[in-house]
């Protein structure tokens, strides 16, 4: 995470990045807040409000539109899914709580 005063304002740019070296074409997905606003539009208690953000092309932004949802086919390696700035209410917009489902005998 980057913390930079802007100013008298404080500001994060950080980013979601991901390593991944999953055979297949398997669908990811990461739930979001649903709380979480880009822009003026999020002035409401409680909500999360990103001042701007952007996508890895794998992304499916209409999921995110909708459901506050990343989902995605990952490329094989490591790279960033999501760059995003706050100078708002400085605090992180995130965590992490891995989910994982048994598939089957060597299966995840």
């Amino acid at each position: 995470m980057l913390r930079s005063l802007v100013g008298s304002e404080m500001c994060i740019r950080d980013r979601i990045q991901m390593k991944s070296y999953l055979s297949g074409n398997p669908d990811l997905v990461v739930g979001l807040n649903q709380d979480l606003a880009i822009g003026k539009a999020g002035n409401l208690y409680g909500s999360v409000v990103m001042d701007d953000c952007n996508f890895h092309e794998c992304v499916n932004l209409s999921e995110f539109e909708y459901d506050r949802v990343l989902q995605f086919n990952p490329p094989d390696g490591e790279f960033v899914v999501m760059n995003y700035r706050i100078t708002k209410e400085i605090v992180p917009p995130f965590r992490i709580q891995p989910f994982m489902e048994d598939a089957g005998p060597g299966r995840v």
